[in-house]
């Protein structure tokens, strides 16, 4: 007896069924819906003033958050201490309340679907550079892979291969 897998190999976009990828794209339509929802109940973004100078940003808040400095330069913040992990070991395991938990090997999760975008980052430590390119996996499309139980409120991001905890 086979037991129905999702296929994450290097033809993930070729060999994922279409009851699956729609599945998916439903899945990322939900997601989607609940944080169009979040964003309009935000109180920043429902003020009649949002706080904050500069141009407006595609959300209609101004560009440069209260408190932050922007900067042309990329500063690289750490500890001094860069693990060493090939990308044979490398590995992303989500799970915890959702209906499919995946352990992704590097090249799986680098066939799942790319997408760039132009944002704005703006750190915690109070500098912010703008018009920043970015290509990666949303984690929009990695919620839906997983598809999150209906409980789901939070995300953590441990990290348990470094000394930074």
């Amino acid at each position: 007896m086979l037991k129905h897998t999702l296929c994450l190999c290097a033809f993930a976009p070729l060999c994922l069924s279409q009851m699956k990828q729609d599945k998916i794209i439903a899945a990322r339509m939900r997601l989607r819906e609940r944080f169009e929802e979040k964003m309009r109940n935000t109180p920043s973004v429902a003020d009649d003033k949002p706080q904050g100078s500069g141009p407006e940003n595609r959300h209609g808040m101004p560009k440069l958050p209260v408190g932050q400095t922007e900067t042309e330069k990329w500063p690289v913040l750490d500890l001094g201490y860069k693990p060493d992990i090939s990308l044979e070991r490398w590995r992303l395991y989500i799970g915890g309340e959702v209906e499919n938990p995946v352990t992704l090997k590097w090249a799986e999760f680098m066939a799942l679907p790319q997408t760039g975008d132009v944002s704005d980052f703006h750190c915690v430590t109070t500098w912010s550079r703008m018009d920043v390119p970015w290509v990666g996996v949303r984690m929009l499309d990695l919620a839906a892979l997983v598809q999150e139980g209906r409980g789901y409120s939070n995300t953590a991001y441990p990290w348990r291969n470094d000394r930074y905890h």
